[in-house]
C-alpha cells in the first residue's frame, strides 16, 4: 500500500480546523468511545462487493469496464481482477429478470421492435411452445468471461407467451404462468442447458432466486407481480422443484422484499411473505405434493427514501432507522419457524433513492412525491453506507451480501458508467461516496474487527467507529451523520484502544488519514461548476447543500453544455478524487496511557475519517 511516510512530530502540529463558513459555531464537546463498549465482529470481509444487473442489458456488457488509471494512484490503490474489465469492486452479480418479459423501451436498446423477441421462449407458427436459449449465453458469457463465477439468477418475469394474461407495469410483463407445470418444465429445460453451457458443477453452485419485490402487492396495483398470494406461491413451488430437480446443490429463495415485513403481515390477496415462510415449513408443495418448499435464504431491498410525513422524516434517513428496519423485517418473517433464524441475508438492492427535498418540477416517485433524486455521491453518502454496512454486520450476523447500484459515473456518452456497453477504457468516470469508501474498507478485509457503540452527541449527530487489524495494517475508521443535511458542526471524537492490538507502537508507525466531507467531494466541485454556467436543473438549484450524482443534478434540456463542461474540468475533478484518497499527516492527537493508546480528532456531520496505521 502507497501510504506516505509521516513523522509524527510533524503530524501532531497540523490539527487544523474547517472553515466557519461550512461548520457554523463551534462546539468543542467531546464525544467518547472505549473500547470496552466495542463488539467483536469476527474477521471484516467483502460482504459489500455484490451488483445487481438488469437482465435486458447484460447480453450488452452491463457494468463491465476498464478501471480509471487514476484509481491505481491513490494511497488505496484500487486492486484489480486479472482481467481486462471487471464491475468496480464487485465480487458476485445478481441478475433480475433473466427470462425476458421486458418492456418495450428496453427491446430497443438491443436493437429489438418487439420485447417478446428478447424472451427465452416463444410460441411458433403452430402455437407450440419453442424456447430461445441462445440468449443464456448472450446474458451470462460476458461476465463468466471475465472471472465471475458467484452469479444469482432471478427467474423473472415470465415471457410473454407464457403469460396468463396480459399485465405489463414498469419492469415489463407481470402477471403470473399460464400453465405451472408448463413452467416447470420450462425451468428445468433453462438448468439442463446451462449444465450444456457451463457442465454440471458451475450452475449447481449458483443462487437462483423468484421475483424481484412481489411482496405486498395486490391484483391491479402492482409493482412487479399482478397475481395473487396463491398464485406466486404455487410459481415458487414449480419454480423451485424445476430447480432443485436440475441443481441439487444450487440455492434457491424468493426475491428481495421492499419495504418492511411487519408482524401482521398484509391483507390478502397480495403476496405475504410471512405467510409464505409458514408455506416453506409446513405447507403443501404444489409441484411436489411434499410438505415444505426450499428457502436456503432471506433477501430484501435496502434503500433510503427519505420524506416528511407530518413533520417527521422518514424513510430510513437516519443509518440505524434502515438496520432496524432490516433486522425487525426478518424477525417478523421468519416468525416462529426458528429453523430459518440463521439463514444467509442478502440485501440485492443498496443505497440511496432520493433526497427530502422537493420540487413541483420533478416527476414523483411512487409513494414518495415528487422528490429530488440523489445517489449522494459526497460525504453524507459516504457516512450513511459505512454506519448502515457496520451497523448490519454487528445486528445481522448472517447478512452475507450486499448489492450496490454502482461506484462510478461515467459521462463518455451514456449515462452512466455502469448502464454502457463497455467499449475501451473509461478516463472520464467520477468516484461517487460508495467507491471512495470501498477503496479503503477493501484494505481492511482479513483484519479482526471491532464496532464501537458510540453515543450520540448532544446535538443527535450519530457516529459509528470500525477498528481493524491484521499483518501490516490498521484502520480506525469513523463516520458522522445528521439528518439536517444543512448541519455541519464539528465534534472532538476520543477513540480508546488497548495497546495490545497494535503490534507496534502506532505514534512511530502512523501512516496517516483520510476523509471524505461534502465539502471536499468532487462533486461539490461539480455542482459549482454547474452552478456557474447556469447548468444546475431548477429544483436542485434551490438546495446548495443537497450533492447528486450528475445526471441528476444537471438541467435535462442542457445537456450537451453538461457534457462539455464536464470533459473540460475533468483534469481538476481527477486531482480532487486522487486528493480525497491520498494519506495527509493525522488531525488530531494520540497519546499513549497506561494500557491504551486514546485517538482525539475532528469529525464533521456527513463525513468518514480513515486513520491508517502502518507496521511490519
Amino acid at each position: 500500500m502507497k501510504h506516505r511516510a509521516i513523522s509524527w512530530m510533524v503530524a501532531a502540529l497540523l490539527l487544523t480546523l474547517l472553515p466557519a463558513s461550512l461548520t457554523g459555531a463551534r462546539d468543542v464537546r467531546e464525544v467518547r468511545a472505549d473500547f470496552e463498549d466495542a463488539a467483536s465482529i469476527g474477521k471484516w470481509d467483502g460482504f459489500y462487493r455484490g451488483h445487481q444487473l438488469q437482465g435486458h442489458l447484460t447480453s450488452l456488457r452491463q457494468g463491465l469496464v476498464t478501471i480509471p488509471e487514476y484509481m491505481f494512484e491513490t494511497s488505496f490503490p484500487y486492486r484489480k481482477r486479472p482481467y481486462e474489465e471487471e464491475i468496480p469492486f464487485v465480487d458476485t452479480i445478481s441478475i433480475v429478470r433473466f427470462c425476458g418479459g421486458y418492456q418495450k423501451a428496453w427491446a430497443r436498446q438491443s436493437g429489438f421492435d418487439e420485447p417478446a423477441k428478447l424472451d427465452l421462449a416463444y410460441e411458433d407458427e403452430n402455437g407450440e411452445l419453442q424456447y430461445r436459449f441462445e440468449w443464456v449465453k448472450k446474458r451470462l458469457n460476458p461476465y463468466l468471461e471475465m472471472g465471475y463465477r458467484d452469479i444469482i439468477i432471478s427467474l423473472d418475469n415470465v415471457p410473454y407467451a407464457m403469460q396468463a394474461y396480459e399485465s405489463t407495469g414498469a419492469y415489463g410483463q407481470i402477471a403470473p404462468p399460464r400453465d405451472y407445470e408448463e413452467w416447470g418444465r420450462f425451468i428445468e429445460a433453462l438448468c439442463n442447458h446451462m449444465i450444456d453451457l457451463y457442465g454440471y458443477d458451475l450452475p449447481n453452485r449458483w443462487t437462483f432466486r423468484m421475483g424481484t419485490e412481489n411482496n405486498g402487492q395486490k391484483p391491479g396495483d402492482a409493482h412487479t407481480f399482478d397475481g395473487t398470494h396463491e398464485q406466486w406461491i404455487r410459481w415458487y413451488d414449480f419454480t423451485s422443484a424445476a430447480v432443485k430437480k436440475v441443481l441439487p446443490g444450487a440455492r434457491f429463495g424468493p426475491g428481495e422484499f421492499g419495504g418492511p415485513i411487519h408482524t401482521r403481515g398484509v391483507e390478502p390477496p397480495a403476496v405475504d411473505y410471512i405467510r409464505f415462510v409458514e408455506h416453506c415449513a409446513t405447507g403443501a408443495n404444489y409441484a411436489t405434493g411434499e410438505i415444505g418448499a426450499p428457502l436456503d435464504f432471506i433477501a430484501n431491498s435496502s434503500h433510503s427514501v427519505p420524506r416528511y410525513q407530518n413533520g417527521k422524516l422518514v424513510g430510513c434517513a437516519w443509518p440505524s432507522e434502515r438496520v432496524d428496519a432490516n433486522r425487525d423485517s426478518y424477525r417478523n418473517m421468519i416468525g416462529p419457524h426458528r429453523q430459518y433464524a440463521d439463514l444467509p441475508k442478502y440485501c440485492f438492492q443498496f443505497g440511496h433513492l432520493c433526497s427530502e427535498q422537493t420540487d413541483p418540477t420533478e416527476k414523483a416517485m411512487p409513494g414518495v412525491g415528487s422528490v429530488l433524486r440523489t445517489c449522494e455521491p459526497g460525504g453524507r453518502g459516504a457516512a450513511w453506507t459505512f454506519h448502515t454496512l457496520v451497523e448490519m454486520k454487528e445486528e445481522v450476523p448472517a447478512i452475507e451480501g450486499i448489492w450496490h447500484w454502482g461506484v462510478l459515473e461515467s459521462f463518455k456518452g451514456g449515462l452512466d458508467g455502469s448502464a454502457e456497453k463497455s467499449t475501451g477504457r473509461v478516463t472520464h468516470a467520477l468516484l461517487k461516496s460508495n467507491g471512495w469508501l470501498y477503496s479503503i474498507l477493501d484494505y481492511a478485509q482479513g483484519g479482526e474487527a471491532w464496532v464501537f457503540d458510540v453515543p450520540a452527541g448532544a446535538d443527535g449527530t450519530v457516529y459509528k467507529i470500525l477498528f481493524t487489524t491484521r499483518r501490516g495494517h490498521t484502520y480506525l475508521i469513523a463516520s458522522a451523520f445528521h439528518a439536517d443535511r444543512g448541519y455541519f458542526t464539528p465534534r472532538e471524537l476520543s477513540v480508546t484502544i488497548p495497546a495490545r492490538l497494535f503490534p507496534g507502537n502506532p505514534k512511530k508507525t502512523l501512516a496517516g488519514q483520510v476523509e471524505l466531507t461534502q465539502k471536499n467531494s468532487v462533486y461539490r466541485e461539480i455542482r459549482k461548476d454547474f452552478e456557474e454556467r447556469g447548468l444546475l436543473a431548477p429544483g436542485h438549484a434551490r438546495y446548495d447543500d443537497l450533492l447528486a450524482g450528475i445526471y441528476e443534478i444537471s438541467d435535462r434540456e442542457k445537456r450537451g453544455e453538461v457534457i462539455d463542461c464536464l470533459r473540460a474540468n475533468f483534469p481538476v475533478y481527477r486531482e480532487r478524487m486522487v486528493d480525497s484518497l491520498t494519506l495527509k499527516p493525522f488531525e488530531g492527537v494520540l497519546e499513549r496511557g497506561n494500557d491504551e493508546y486514546t485517538f482525539t480528532f475532528e469529525m464533521i456531520p456527513g463525513s468518514v475519517k480513515a486513520i491508517a496505521i502502518e507496521h511490519p
